[in-house]
């Protein structure tokens, strides 16, 4: 008997076949990484163990950064509910943001900066350094040697990273000298900047910063997500805490001005009036009686009293009522 050949197309062994089967283990990293692709062609074909224990590592690895974008998700979910459902202390949201970025990333810094109302200057407000967070009213802020300030104007000079998260290599020329002299001497191997905006404006910047070689080859996307997924919820809480404090003033200032129309109407309705009716008597009581000097004397002096105070009273209504402006008067 006759057994014939199946066409090589048939087997799984082909090369199309192995294609096949190998794509069904490649992740989002090695997708962007076409080197990474063929390599993991070879693992899977490859019989060697020092291969095979290194695919195990990378693997592991891989797994370890999908663990850590999962526990990262969960907090910002957990740090967005506690933001709707109770009043929150923002720095106090920004440490536990910070924290985790340091702690699930395996980085060192990761900081927070700040634009003023005009958009023209950039300061760092807040900072989770290794094991620490702090802000400018913290203890120990003064002694940290990064030069925030040269990355401040950095920030704000450098119109791309406005609306795009951008990463900084090893001596990235793009950085200030100051900058790139202090990545020189703490082993700075990377650094990522995305921008906090919400509804199309920006509002600051977070950064994540990392020590170890230069020459590390260190894929970067996983803390690029990262990143990008803490400052959307931090820009979102940043707005709400400003929105709130907006807010919370203006109900202020209405209590204020509240307070000061009823000083107003009780000065007007009492004492004025009251000040007024006295007046008007002692003048009827001047004109229509006569009196000795020294009686009539006293009495001009009471009528000048008088007058004075129910003056006084009137400047005071109009002190305290509120000035409105031409757009509140309707002009």
């Amino acid at each position: 008997m006759v057994i014939g050949t199946a066409p090589a197309s048939d087997f799984r062994t082909t090369r199309r076949g192995r294609r096949f089967l190998d794509n069904r283990g490649v992740t989002r990293s090695n997708r962007e990484r076409p080197d990474i692709l063929d390599s993991s062609l070879g693992v899977a074909l490859s019989d060697d163990p020092d291969v095979l224990r290194a695919a195990l590592r990378r693997e592991s690895s891989e797994r370890w950064r999908a663990d850590a974008i999962a526990r990262m998700q969960a907090d910002v979910v957990k740090l967005m509910l506690d933001l709707v459902v109770h009043d929150f202390d923002l720095e106090q949201l920004f440490g536990g943001l910070t924290k985790s970025m340091v702690e699930l990333t395996d980085s060192r810094v990761c900081a927070v900066w700040l634009l003023d109302d005009e958009q023209r200057r950039c300061d760092m407000r807040m900072a989770y350094v290794v094991d620490r967070f702090y802000t400018q009213d913290s203890g120990g802020w003064a002694g940290l040697a990064f030069p925030h300030e040269s990355l401040g104007s950095h920030l704000v000079a450098y119109k791309p990273g406005w609306t795009k998260t951008i990463t900084y290599r090893y001596g990235d020329r793009r950085l200030p000298d100051a900058v790139r002299e202090f990545h020189r001497r703490a082993s700075v191997h990377g650094m990522i900047v995305a921008p906090l905006r919400i509804g199309g404006r920006t509002l600051g910047w977070i950064k994540l910063s990392s020590r170890g070689h230069p020459e590390r080859d260190d894929p970067q996307w996983w803390r690029v997500v990262l990143i990008e997924a803490i400052a959307r919820q931090a820009a979102l809480a940043l707005h709400h805490s400003r929105v709130s404090e907006g807010s919370r003033l203006e109900e202020r200032r209405k209590s204020i001005l509240e307070e000061r129309n009823r000083l107003a109407r009780d000065i007007h309705d009492n004492l004025a009036q009251g000040f007024a009716a006295i007046l008007m008597h002692l003048q009827a009581t001047q004109r229509d009686c006569h009196m000795p000097a020294a009686v009539a004397n006293k009495l001009e002096t009471a009528i000048d009293l008088a007058r004075a105070h129910l003056v006084e009273a009137r400047r005071s209504v109009v002190a305290l009522r509120p000035r409105l402006s031409d757009n509140d008067s309707g002009v």
